[in-house]
């Protein structure tokens, strides 16, 4: 059976989610193309950040990441190396 890729979600949805007490946890997933896409853990479950046209959204740095998650009101998130 092949693994089901997370739900799409938009930037501001990260903040809404954080406001909420939410998120469990934000995760730095090296994806297969070389970059980084965060994972968004929470009690909807496993979600992944989503480009404006579709698609998931890719980061060619971690820097970026940690600027979305200071943006949401966070001050951690782990990373997964092994996607």
């Amino acid at each position: 059976m092949p693994l089901l890729e997370p739900e799409q979600i938009e930037e501001s949805d990260i903040k809404r989610y954080v406001d909420e007490s939410r998120v469990f946890e934000i995760i730095a997933r090296a994806s297969v193309v070389g970059a980084w896409e965060l994972v968004v853990r929470s009690t909807l479950g496993d979600q992944v950040l989503a480009r404006q046209r579709g698609g998931v959204r890719q980061f060619s740095s971690l820097d970026a990441i940690a600027n979305i998650v200071r943006n949401a009101g966070l001050t951690r998130f782990s990373v997964d190396v092994q996607g």
